[in-house]
């Protein structure tokens, strides 16, 4: 099936019709169109690179003519390394053009990668301008329209960049790269509206195009990092053991101890911790990028805690006598647990808990679905069985907050039992916790792991070092 999704295909006349609508092709005919992809149009599946800073040869333009790519950057952030998204393109766009047209002393700094199914055309830049010399138009011209669509995309992601930016520094006389006057010169050379006179968009233009793009990639990586990384608003009340055990930095030590900053979310609290701490007592910052780099560092400690601030709230929201109930519970999914594997001994010939070790665990696997089958009438009821003799009258309404304590319990209590670590796995390997699912909304056993694993590994349930739009 995978080998059917990737490959050549042959260009059609509506991929023509798109290509000759293009604002970077609309000089060229329909046979000049065909002449330019005579190499046949390739299919790239979720997760493939369409271009890249490894390419050996730099002078490629793609063409992407369905589907939609991940503009991604490879880099340290925090000491760290990094891959973060910082724009999708969707077609029918054209991409690598700057490198196409400069120098070979510019190299690439971003990753293009399939975000769905997507169909693309490569075309070495020889037989652009080959194509491009039998044009309507002469070849100085159709530089210049590449120029200055290279120019309008460098002033669409220094903007994106100044929004980011903005959002998060609020400390006067910081600032992000200063590129205003080198933008202002491209543009007094190359022309916003008609090519000047005697203008010669050559090499040195994309070069310069390419030199500029590069740098507020870098930075953009940096500011889209902390702006997609989780995000909770914090909790009204916020116990100072929690975060004085963690041992969190000064930066996230003030973003938790302001008032105001009850019910903010994460990055909105550290951005204004920032500005309240006195300047002697703020993280060393030398430019923008150490100002954000110490933001992302306040904002990963206080998610550090999430876990321990939302058990504490919870077990002073929950109903009187709900221990028990709990209690009991975990005493009963314990019990089937035990049942399960014992079942699983016998029916497939797997040793004793005591003497399974973690290797033996991974190459249980395939009981998964398995213990899926046999546990999927656990409930969690919220009833007072557990607190009064005889009954079983329920809450009304449900409390989430319960609910949610008893996932956190479970997975805390029985976290070691290798029936645990075999359902965890099958729900990991088969994206059910990953892909937001809305099981973690249900009271039954996968509803309870799901919500329980995302509020003890909020940051491998996002793809670790991955950060994305």
């Amino acid at each position: 099936m995978d080998k059917e999704l990737s490959g050549p295909i042959v260009l059609t006349d509506l991929g023509v019709s798109m290509m000759v609508r293009m604002p970077e092709f609309h000089y060229l005919s329909r046979d000049d169109i065909k002449y330019l992809a005579r190499n046949d149009p390739r299919v790239y599946k979720k997760g493939e690179s369409l271009l890249s800073p490894g390419d050996g040869d730099m002078k490629t333009m793609v063409i992407l003519l369905a589907g939609s790519c991940k503009i991604e950057v490879h880099t340290r952030i925090c000491g760290k390394p990094a891959i973060v998204c910082i724009e999708k393109v969707s077609a029918p766009a054209v991409l690598g053009e700057v490198t196409s047209f400069s120098s070979s002393n510019v190299r690439r700094s971003v990753d293009v990668i399939a975000a769905q199914r997507s169909i693309a055309i490569s075309i070495p830049s020889s037989i652009l301008l080959e194509c491009f010399s039998h044009a309507r138009v002469s070849l100085p011209q159709i530089l210049w329209g590449f120029a200055r669509l290279g120019l309008a995309r460098l002033k669409t992601s220094q903007q994106h960049l100044e929004t980011l930016l903005s959002r998060y520094i609020k400390v006067d006389g910081v600032k992000g790269p200063e590129l205003d006057e080198e933008i202002q010169e491209l543009e007094s050379v190359i022309g916003l509206e008609d090519m000047k006179a005697g203008a010669e968009v050559g090499e040195g233009v994309f070069d310069k195009i390419g030199e500029l793009l590069n740098k507020i990639n870098h930075a953009l990586a940096f500011a889209c990092y902390l702006d997609q990384t989780p995000d909770y608003r914090l909790e009204k009340d916020i116990p100072t053991e929690l975060y004085e055990k963690a041992g969190v930095s000064t930066l996230a030590r003030e973003a938790l101890e302001i008032p105001e900053n009850r019910g903010r979310t994460i990055r909105e609290a550290v951005a204004c911790a920032m500005v309240s701490l006195p300047a002697g007592k703020r993280p060393p910052i030398q430019d923008w990028r150490s100002y954000l780099e110490a933001l992302i560092t306040a904002a990963e400690d206080i998610m550090s805690i999430i876990p321990d601030m939302f058990r504490y709230n919870n077990r002073r929201r929950v109903h009187p006598g709900s221990d028990k109930m709990i209690e009991g519970f975990l005493n009963r999914v314990e019990q089937e647990f035990d049942r399960a594997w014992n079942e699983a001994i016998t029916r497939f010939g797997v040793k004793p808990a005591e003497e399974s070790n973690e290797d033996d665990i991974k190459d249980l696997s395939y009981l998964g679905t398995f213990f899926l089958t046999r546990l999927e009438g656990i409930k969690f009821r919220q009833t007072l069985d557990f607190m009064e003799p005889g009954g079983q009258q329920e809450y009304r309404p449900k409390d989430e907050q319960l609910r949610d304590r008893a996932a956190i319990e479970l997975y805390n209590t029985l976290s070691a039992h290798p029936v645990m670590k075999i359902l965890i796995k099958k729900l990991l390997d088969t994206k059910v916790i990953e892909e937001n699912s809305g099981a973690e909304k249900n009271d039954n056993l996968v509803g309870l792991l799901c919500l329980a694993y995302r509020h003890n590994y909020p940051a491998l349930v996002d793809e670790p070092n991955r950060i994305s739009v």
